[in-house]
């Protein structure tokens, strides 16, 4: 009984765990795209323009150079692009242990599913 409460509560440990690193995932994601909307709007400004507005992490506004906004943005991205890479094998590896443990996500495709839920037990059908 105890191997399988110790059990349970490390799968349940590793679910938390799993939920914890993709509510991560979506925040850098959504940063992400924020980054690529913030980086087409300053590559479509004209250039007579020389100065860009940007909202730093702290929530502070800066006037920066426009090359220097770009500049500063793309390597927010790269970071960001960095850091989701390491989340997502996180993930990999997370979603692997739980396979382990029978509570991760089943690799069937949704027709193997259908397929699954058709069969019938013609044996006891019969009697």
């Amino acid at each position: 009984m105890e191997k399988i409460q110790a059990a349970l509560i490390e799968t349940e440990r590793l679910g938390e765990c799993f939920l914890d690193v993709r509510q991560k995932s979506v925040a850098l994601d959504r940063r992400r795209q924020e980054n690529r909307e913030a980086l087409t709007a300053l590559r479509k400004q004209p250039s007579a323009q020389h100065k860009a507005w940007l909202r730093l992490r702290g929530g502070i506004l800066v006037k920066f150079h426009m090359q220097h906004a770009k500049d500063t943005l793309q390597a927010e991205q790269d970071d960001i692009e960095h850091e989701l890479t390491k989340i997502r094998a996180e993930e990999k590896r997370l979603i692997g242990l739980l396979s382990e443990k029978g509570a991760g996500p089943q690799m069937s495709s949704e027709g193997t599913l259908a397929a699954m839920l058709r069969l019938e037990d013609k044996q006891y059908a019969r009697r």
